[in-house]
């Protein structure tokens, strides 16, 4: 992440922006194609659930982040985009945020680790499909 003086977000370099963007979406976009592959090649009873782990940028403008946002925001549409596609072929894709309140910053998290394993471990046994999850 390469902060952005916060009353001048368009002086974010691009070279730093294309870095973070391959970091925050690039990435994320490969690991997801990644799994359809990997679950299709899963026996019928085991759970297909990718779990993208976001947090309040994909909704909420923090001015020093300017290109973390974009990043949040486009792989939320990514999942988004990939929980319908994929719907009918049993994969779960969910964009798990952690955030208590729009006053939480993305430096710390109230909510302890084992409590995020259970969420994670809830979503990938739910029969359902969950594109969001924020707590």
């Amino acid at each position: 992440m390469t902060p952005n003086p916060p009353n001048d977000p368009l002086s974010l370099q691009l070279a730093d922006f294309n870095k973070d963007c391959n970091i925050n979406t690039v990435s994320a976009f490969v690991a997801a194609q990644q799994a359809v592959t990997g679950f299709a090649q899963l026996p019928a009873s085991a759970a297909k659930t990718f779990i993208y782990t976001g947090n309040i940028l994909n909704t909420t403008i923090i001015p020093p982040l300017l290109d973390l946002g974009v990043g949040k925001a486009a792989t939320a549409h990514i999942i988004q985009s990939a929980a319908a596609a994929y719907k009918d072929r049993g994969y779960k894709y969910a964009n798990f945020c952690s955030f208590v309140s729009k006053r939480l910053t993305i430096v710390g998290s109230t909510m302890a680790t084992s409590a995020r394993r259970m969420v994670w471990l809830s979503i990938a046994q739910s029969t359902g499909m969950r594109t969001r999850s924020c707590i």
